[in-house]
């Protein structure tokens, strides 16, 4: 191991030293150890090759020596490939260059992301397929800080039947634009119970107009 390049023991994510010009693995934490599963004495027996699951590429520092690479899979010993995010920095040392790196496991951040992705597809089918219309409205308020309207953020396909409104057409309709003034004074009620107490807050709210069937007929804000 070249003197003075030990990596540290403590750090919770896994590093590793290597000399980028052999790729020859030289130190790596006990954080690395756990994560890949191998013996220090085995690292050191290895190529940086050996962890990549993917072809073989060399990614470039930049100018300041700096590596960054967002995604690549790796293979522990194992052989479970997950896959992991890499950051480093390159030195010169001793007429060497070496690359200290840490490596992140992605794989319960991809879990998540890819469970938010399921929820989002799951409320995307709710919201296309109910009967009723259904709206995302954000509130608009005047000088006073009074609710005097809404303007419509999403609507949903019972909606756009109902009331003509076609997202495709980038609905920012407010709505003193699309309704008949009965239905203006009904709906400023709903404004006013719904506002009343936090003037200017931005916040957004539901409407939900009555579908075909089994409707019971009422405009619900949320």
């Amino acid at each position: 191991v070249p003197d003075g390049l030990m990596v540290p023991c403590g750090p919770a994510e896994a590093m590793i030293v290597i000399d980028r010009d052999t790729g020859r693995i030289f130190d790596a934490n006990k954080a690395a150890l756990r994560l890949y599963g191998y013996t220090l004495d085995e690292f050191r027996a290895m190529h940086t090759h050996a962890l990549s699951a993917d072809a073989v590429r060399s990614v470039p520092p930049d100018q300041e020596g700096f590596l960054y690479i967002p995604e690549r899979n790796h293979r522990k010993k194992d052989g479970v490939i997950i896959p992991v995010e890499i950051t480093g920095n390159v030195y010169h040392h001793k007429k060497r260059t070496i690359a200290i790196i840490t490596v992140r496991d992605l794989t319960e951040r991809k879990k998540a992301a890819e469970a938010i992705r399921q929820s989002e597809e799951q409320y995307r089918s709710l919201f296309e397929h109910m009967l009723e219309g259904f709206a995302l409205c954000r509130m608009v308020y005047d000088t006073d800080g009074r609710p005097s309207d809404w303007v419509y953020l999403a609507v949903n396909s019972a909606f756009e039947r109902l009331t003509g409104l076609k997202a495709s057409d980038g609905i920012i309709e407010l709505l003193l634009m699309v309704f008949e003034p009965a239905e203006q004074k009904r709906c400023s009620q709903h404004e006013q119970g719904i506002g009343h107490n936090r003037p200017g807050d931005g916040r957004f709210h539901q409407h939900v107009l009555p579908g075909a069937q089994g409707s019971q007929g009422n405009d619900q804000f949320g």
